[in-house]
């Protein structure tokens, strides 16, 4: 028996520094030894991580987006993203945005072309829903308008100028501005993904789809309702019937206003001279 215990103690006094090392090593795995594993927070504190964090890709990993970073740290920054980053998840979007004006000038290595980054953001995405997307509602032709009300980007491309401005004076403008979230904003005429040019007879915006989309809110709408433009400038070589109505209104208020001024001062002149002679 005595025999059997010196042996015992003789076991876990040989096994002491064998069971001092375990618990010193999960310690340090506990405590991370000191020094974390290099993470992308450590370098890229110019994100904003607490949107990223509360975005709808907060459970993804930063390479599943940026698969061409291969080590921490990396030499080169991370290219800039693709639809092809994009479509593992969402492949009918991507797809739309392939075929649309978007994609094709993309493909074209058009740099300045929109990308779905561009319209998203790269890291605080959110639903569409939510008041602090780029795609909401109310924040929407903002987003659109970084590009569309750009002189430099639409005298280089050809393509229509002052969109963001001229929706905002419109009447959904005007009511999305106010509070009526129900009205049209930009993708409700022209698409999200699937934008084309207004000459493609597959568009939304083309003549001949016109009824269909505005059939979507106006649904009794007439010929002629189809006929005016959403985006007018009160310009007389763009519009000469806009132009011609701003500029009478614009006459009409201040004379109206300057009549206004000159009866409070006659009556006021009158009052004084009232009591002057009182």
């Amino acid at each position: 028996m005595a025999s059997a215990a010196l042996i015992g103690y003789n076991y876990i006094r040989d096994m002491r520094p064998i069971a001092f090392g375990l618990v010193l090593l999960l310690i340090c795995t506990l405590t991370g030894g000191g020094q974390q594993p290099a993470n992308c927070w450590d370098c890229h504190s110019d994100i904003d991580r607490a949107a990223f964090e509360s975005s709808v890709h907060k459970d993804l990993t930063c390479t599943i987006c940026h698969s061409d970073v291969q080590s921490i740290p990396h030499e080169q920054p991370p290219a800039r993203l693709t639809a092809q980053a994009c479509v593992g998840c969402h492949s009918d979007q991507v797809q739309q945005y392939q075929q649309s004006v978007h994609g094709q000038a993309c493909a074209q290595g058009i740099s300045e072309s929109a990308c779905c980054a561009d319209c998203h953001s790269a890291h605080a995405i959110f639903s569409k829903t939510d008041p602090r997307s780029s795609v909401f509602v109310r924040n929407l032709p903002q987003t659109c308008g970084r590009c569309h009300e750009n002189a430099g980007l639409s005298e280089r491309f050809g393509i229509a100028a002052r969109r963001y401005s001229t929706y905002w004076e419109s009447y959904h403008g005007l009511s999305i501005k106010y509070g009526n979230l129900i009205a049209a904003n930009c993708s409700s005429c022209h698409g999200s993904h699937l934008i084309l040019a207004g000459s493609d007879p597959n568009s939304s915006i083309h003549p001949n789809n016109l009824p269909q989309t505005c059939g979507h809110c106006h649904p009794s709408a007439s010929a002629n309702l189809l006929k005016g433009k959403v985006h007018v400038e009160a310009k007389l070589s763009v519009s000469p019937g806009v132009y011609a109505v701003r500029v009478f209104y614009i006459a009409f208020l201040g004379v109206f206003a300057a009549l206004f001024v000159l009866h409070v001062s006659l009556d006021i002149i009158r009052w004084l001279r009232r009591r002057h002679a009182q």
